[in-house]
């Protein structure tokens, strides 16, 4: 079409060859696959920057806040996500760059059958956030989501899972 319309229209029409990397054509398409099947190293080189999901700050049924660990229940403005799981992460907001865990899944242990949720716990943070965006980028991923067979055996790993990182953190 391109060239029939430079004719017409008296342009000029330069291709240039699809990139490829492992014989793949480099596109959105391949990336958002990297994305979902958990590739985020290689999502992040193809992008120049590290994955991230942007989204807006809801209510939630404020189980971290009961159980310690209070998060931000985070709507995706569109996002293709990356698998269930815990995830070490930066968010930014407008008060700036933050430190965190973030979970994605649809909670196993509360036997609720709910879409998958993501849920953002801020290092050292305790305000008022509904409504606001925040941009999550994902740094590393702690494990995937699995089932506990109570609230504390939860609690605990939530524990772990946010001592991983800060460790993490502090290294980096």
């Amino acid at each position: 079409l391109l060239n029939q319309l430079s004719k017409e229209f008296d342009f000029k029409v330069k291709l240039f060859p699809v990139s490829q990397i492992h014989n793949k054509p480099i596109s959105s398409t391949y990336i958002r696959n990297l994305i979902k099947s958990g590739d985020l190293e290689h999502a992040q080189k193809l992008l120049s920057r590290r994955v991230s999901v942007l989204g807006t700050v809801i209510k939630g049924i404020s189980l971290g806040r009961k159980l310690g660990f209070p998060t931000a229940n985070i709507n995706p403005h569109h996002e293709v996500l990356p698998p269930s799981g815990i995830y070490i992460v930066e968010i930014i907001m407008e008060s700036g760059k933050l430190k965190g865990t973030c979970y994605i899944g649809n909670r196993p242990t509360l036997k609720i059958h709910k879409a998958q949720t993501i849920e953002v716990y801020i290092f050292d943070f305790n305000k008022n956030i509904y409504g606001k965006y925040l941009e999550i980028y994902f740094i590393k991923k702690i494990r995937d989501d699995k089932k506990f067979p109570s609230l504390d055996s939860l609690k605990n790993q939530i524990k772990k899972d946010i001592s991983k990182a800060g460790k993490y953190f502090s290294r980096h």
